[in-house]
């Protein structure tokens, strides 16, 4: 299942986003830790998980507009 999941993103996004995202993979296992084991949650790692988080979402946003501006005015064309 997971391989399909990974096939279908590769073809909707880039390497570069999908790969990003896979930076989110240790603060989700964190959270699921906290709910399922009681294990715990410290400032330290809430500030992980936000500087993670936080360049996960600049990368993105990145290239959402970097997407954009390439389909406007067609100049990110491969020759």
């Amino acid at each position: 299942m997971a391989f399909v999941v990974r096939a279908e993103l590769f073809r909707r996004y880039s390497a570069n986003t999908v790969s990003t995202f896979l930076f989110i993979a240790p603060v989700i296992g964190v959270v699921f830790g906290h709910w399922f084991l009681g294990e715990p949650l410290t400032w330290t790692v809430g500030l992980g998980g936000a500087i993670v988080s936080l360049g996960v979402l600049l990368v993105y946003r990145y290239t959402l507009s970097y997407n954009e501006s390439c389909k406007s005015d067609h100049s990110c064309s491969i020759i």
